[in-house]
């Protein structure tokens, strides 16, 4: 393997580690990941069709949750284990689609599908 090969691979892998950083929450707190993300499905579906989001938000969020869910070994570098990893993973994921697309349109969003007490933007 090339040293350049290498070099990326280690960056990949940091920036895997900073994005989904699950080794650093408690039980619990994965806990409220996990049931979070009936929510937070309904919300970022409603953005993906909402014209008024950045199409490259949603191609990058549609390129990592692919890369998760993948049948391949594709992202062996991605630190999660397991099904309720990936759970994790789509969350924070989701999260940050949810934070890239404008704040006014999040809100509607949230509004009309009534969960104002379950998500805050």
């Amino acid at each position: 393997m090339s040293l350049r090969r290498f070099l990326f691979r280690q960056a990949v892998r940091r920036a895997a580690v900073r994005a989904f950083n699950l080794r650093a929450l408690s039980p619990l707190e994965r806990i409220r990941l996990v049931l979070r993300l009936p929510s937070v499905v309904r919300l970022s579906y409603r953005l993906f069709l909402d014209d008024r989001v950045p199409p490259r938000a949603k191609a990058v969020t549609l390129g990592v949750i692919g890369l998760v869910l993948s049948p391949l070994d594709v992202p062996a570098w991605v630190p999660v284990i397991g099904e309720l990893g990936a759970a994790l993973a789509i969350v924070n994921v989701l999260d940050a689609f949810i934070m890239a697309a404008p704040r006014h349109v999040v809100r509607e969003h949230i509004r009309d599908l009534g969960l104002e007490r379950q998500l805050r933007v």
